[in-house]
């Protein structure tokens, strides 16, 4: 397999530039995992051909207007193409889908873990402005005063950073989710 990328095309209404990626391939078997003998309409994606995608759309500000595989004419066959580009069209919206529910979780738990802080950091300043001084009340204070930093920084870190690895690979599908997918020959 090997990818070509094609220049600059155009740029659209939203400023964004396209991008048209074309990728060599022996057979449409390149496309699809070794391991599973599924029929096209099944199978699972290459490890391979998703990395190769992702080298050719890498640029952020590239959106891929269009991908084309380009397969030797004596190894094409119009009707395992419908079937494959209906496949990777599945296969796109699915794991856009999983991505955009796995960010959203991990941005909830931040949002969870910041709250978690913050309660615990007020009731440190109720303990605080108590004249008690009961070992039960310091033992609480001396307990939720990092507890309570620590949600709040970790909770940060999680809706800002530890995010961040998934984002970009929801944006990656969600680049190929609106490509128009096409075959041609060589």
């Amino acid at each position: 397999m090997d990818a070509t990328p094609k220049h600059i095309d155009s740029i659209d209404d939203n400023h964004e530039v396209n991008r048209k990626v074309s990728i060599w391939l022996d057979t449409y078997d390149d496309i699809f995992s070794d391991f599973d003998p599924r029929p096209f309409s099944e199978r699972a994606l290459s490890d391979d051909f998703i990395s190769e995608l992702k080298k050719v759309s890498r640029e952020d500000s590239l959106s891929v207007s269009e991908m084309k595989l380009l397969v030797p004419e004596k190894n094409r066959k119009p009707e395992e193409e419908t079937i494959i580009i209906k496949r990777l069209h599945s296969y796109f919206r699915g794991v856009h889908s999983f991505m955009l529910k796995s960010v959203k979780k991990i941005r909830l738990r931040g949002i969870s873990m910041v709250f978690t802080g913050v309660v615990m950091l007020f009731l440190a300043a109720l303990i605080v402005n108590q004249s008690s001084t009961q070992f039960g009340m310091k033992l609480l204070l001396i307990l939720c005063e990092p507890a309570g930093w620590f949600f709040m920084w970790t909770g940060f870190d999680t809706i800002f950073f530890s995010s961040r690895q998934t984002t970009s690979q929801l944006e990656f599908y969600n680049k190929l989710l609106k490509s128009k997918i096409t075959f041609g020959g060589f």
